[in-house]
């Protein structure tokens, strides 16, 4: 991101070689490899996505960041399909939660607007995203009430406890954080 935004700076407009269109593209596939993080860590959780949902940060409503990163990868995912049928209730309710933050589908580079509103004060960045995601995985890890899936196992096949359990998730986080935030970062 920050090459694009450099050559942009330094041509003085920033759209005018189609450098948002890369930013957006880049930041809607980023979002999907942060959704798969999420879709992991509810699973390791012995939850589904959505109960997952009730942990971690939240907008001054109280609707939830991670809900909200979820519907921007789905939407990056899905957007092509509602030219042919429409959307129904999943694009609804998309659009209530980009709402949410205060961007509408309907405008140009929709990704980039909701993430920024997320991240307010911080840039626009996938690796800023990391402390909302460690809020949630921190919040749903330590609440008494979830246990690890049934039949988490370390590489001998050893079951894990839940504290070896939650020291392997973060392993995996820092992982994604340390590679492949700063990567898509950098490629922008």
């Amino acid at each position: 991101m920050d090459s694009i935004i450099s050559q942009a700076s330094d041509f003085g407009q920033l759209d005018a070689l189609g450098h948002l269109d890369e930013l957006e593209h880049l930041l809607g596939f980023g979002i999907v490899g942060v959704q798969t993080y999420i879709t992991d860590m509810a699973s390791f959780a012995g939850l589904q996505k959505r109960e997952a949902f009730r942990f971690g940060p939240t907008t001054d409503s109280g609707t939830s960041k991670i809900q909200i990163i979820n519907a921007v990868a789905n939407y990056w995912k899905h957007r092509s399909e509602w030219v042919l049928n429409g959307g129904g209730k999943r694009k609804e309710a998309i659009e209530k939660l980009f709402d949410e933050v205060g961007y509408s589908m309907d405008t140009d580079y929709p990704v980039s607007g909701v993430v920024t509103e997320l991240l307010t004060p911080l840039d626009t960045r996938l690796s800023n995203l990391s402390g909302v995601l460690t809020d949630w995985r921190n919040s749903m890890f330590t609440d008494p009430t979830v246990r690890t899936s049934k039949g988490e196992q370390d590489s001998a096949g050893n079951p894990l406890d839940a504290q070896q359990f939650r020291f392997m998730t973060i392993r995996t986080f820092n992982l994604f954080v340390d590679l492949a935030l700063p990567l898509a970062d950098s490629r922008a």
